[in-house]
């Protein structure tokens, strides 16, 4: 008997006396974080003409911490800790209003030179 018929006497002695592994057991399935909807001012009031302007904000507070996403439940990936005292509300509000594009309103403008006095 050599090496190999050695190894291979070894392999099928393993085989045998291996128990089958374990199935799993199934995790407990976490509750779905309660999806909460607020309204956050963009834009002030400007009488006469404009109303101003207001976006809905939807969020979750999961594990001490305020997530927002949209209104299925889609993380955006912005998450804030929420400490002792703090208002859920106040936190998306202000991620959100983070989240938001910068307004260029008051930039310079730039004219092209027309070449009159």
């Amino acid at each position: 008997m050599n090496w190999l018929d050695t190894l291979l006497d070894r392999s099928r002695e393993a085989k045998v006396s291996t128990p089958a592994p374990k199935p799993m057991p199934a995790r407990a399935k976490q509750a779905e974080p309660e999806i909460k909807s607020w309204w956050i001012q963009t834009a002030a009031p400007r009488p006469p003409n404009f109303a101003g302007a207001i976006e809905p904000l939807f969020y979750f507070v999961d594990d001490g911490a305020v997530t927002l996403c949209d209104e299925t439940g889609k993380t955006s990936g912005k998450t804030m800790r929420v400490g002792a005292g703090d208002d859920p509300r106040r936190i998306a509000a202000m991620l959100k209003r983070a989240s938001l594009p910068p307004s260029d309103f008051n930039r310079a403008i730039q004219y092209q030179a027309l070449g009159i006095a």
